[in-house]
């Protein structure tokens, strides 16, 4: 049995995913905590990866419910605070409305406006730092440089927008049911503020839009919900590939750093995005639930199942990637992308295009600004926190020549 808090905190996931593979091939049984009280299927091959995120609903569903009357009562499982988001998403006859609302409001985003308001905070943010000649990339960069572009897409105040992610820190943080929905719960309060002012005045952001679906029909209630939702969505892992992105682009990793020369001019900012997707995808693992009793490769699998989806382990499975780890040569794609790392069917993100831009934006302006950056630590050195199979790293400190402020 694979214990999934051998991800998170591993150095190197791509190694213990290989590990995992070699023992089990394309599917591996899976348990979330000690106790025993969450178990179940972990899918690293790239054809049963799609196979389970391009189905409708009918064999696996996104709704955890299930399940979690399922697991024992205080158990800690890393999994449950993530599925305390899933209402607003995933469940019941709404489920269908909210995705189409959350689909209207993000198509409605002005994306030339987001362009330029990214590359607008990013330039301030960089002229803070780049006369010291050092900087936490991630700290003093990547993470307050994307929320405050969500705030303004979404539709917070800077007071609404620090107290939301202070709320979405302590859901992330949790590790039990009780401590995430403390946190939901002071998210959505203050989100619900907004939403109830949105509703009589209304603004160019995406509550306002999701109270203009007219065929959606949202309650304030389930705006406040999704707007949660897309908030630690559209955050987390969009600051998470610029982290991982600018560490790729700066550090010296031998071949790797040969393969993705941004610097040296080989290849375009949006190619090397692409690598980093593909080999360190910002959101780990995906979790669908059986959603009904099944054969599952040849094995018999009851109702309400976890299936974790490792998507970093299906993007670079060697069945689809060659003998190399970093899926070059890949022989199939997907709608003219080969990795998952935007998931896919129904529930693929909507909004891969905007953090697209937001992320190339920013390392295409700390790129044109400060040059000659080397990480101020080893690469062995780097700190990263993680926990079931997500992981991120605590800072990213890099030392440059001095410029100065534009």
């Amino acid at each position: 049995m694979v214990s999934a808090d051998a991800f998170g905190a591993a150095r190197d996931p791509v190694a213990v995913l290989s590990t995992v593979r070699a023992g089990y091939g394309a599917v591996a049984p899976l348990e979330f905590d000690e106790t025993g009280s969450g178990s179940g299927l972990l899918i690293l091959g790239y054809d049963l990866a799609v196979t389970v995120l391009n189905d409708p609903g009918n064999l696996f569903t996104a709704d955890s419910g299930v399940w979690e009357q399922m697991v024992a009562p205080g158990g800690r499982c890393p999994m449950l605070p993530a599925t305390a988001f899933a209402p607003s998403a995933a469940r019941g006859e709404s489920a269908v409305a909210h995705r189409h609302g959350y689909r209207v409001a993000i198509a409605g985003v002005d994306e030339h406006a987001v362009r330029a308001e990214t590359a607008r905070a990013a330039r301030a943010l960089i002229g803070r730092v780049c006369a010291d000649g050092h900087a936490d990339l991630l700290g003093q960069y990547a993470i307050p440089l994307v929320t405050h572009v969500m705030d303004g897409v979404l539709g917070f105040t800077p007071e609404v927008g620090r107290d939301v992610a202070a709320a979405a820190a302590e859901v992330r943080a949790a590790t039990d049911l009780a401590a995430a929905s403390a946190g939901i719960e002071r998210a959505l309060a203050a989100i619900g503020a907004v939403v109830a002012a949105r509703r009589t005045h209304p603004a160019r952001d995406v509550i306002s839009a999701l109270l203009a679906d007219t065929q959606a029909a949202l309650s304030d209630v389930d705006v406040a919900a999704i707007v949660a939702r897309m908030h630690l969505m559209g955050t987390v892992p969009t600051w998470k590939v610029i982290a991982s992105g600018l560490l790729r682009l700066i550090a010296d990793t031998g071949e790797d750093a040969d393969d993705i020369d941004v610097i040296g001019g080989s290849v375009t900012v949006a190619s090397a995005l692409e690598e980093v997707l593909a080999t360190d995808p910002p959101v780990a693992a995906v979790t669908r639930w059986t959603a009904q009793h099944q054969l599952f490769e040849g094995e018999a699998v009851g109702r309400g199942i976890p299936v974790v989806v490792s998507i970093q382990a299906a993007d670079t499975d060697p069945a689809v990637t060659g003998s190399s780890a970093h899926g070059e040569h890949l022989p199939r794609s997907i709608g003219g992308r080969w990795h998952l790392a935007w998931g896919l069917g129904s529930r693929g993100c909507p909004a891969s295009s905007l953090a697209r831009i937001i992320a190339e934006t920013a390392l295409e302006q700390i790129l044109d600004t400060i040059h000659d950056v080397e990480l101020a630590t080893e690469t062995s050195e780097l700190l990263w926190r993680g926990k079931g199979f997500d992981r991120e790293l605590v800072a990213l400190p890099v030392t440059f020549p001095p410029v100065t402020p534009v």
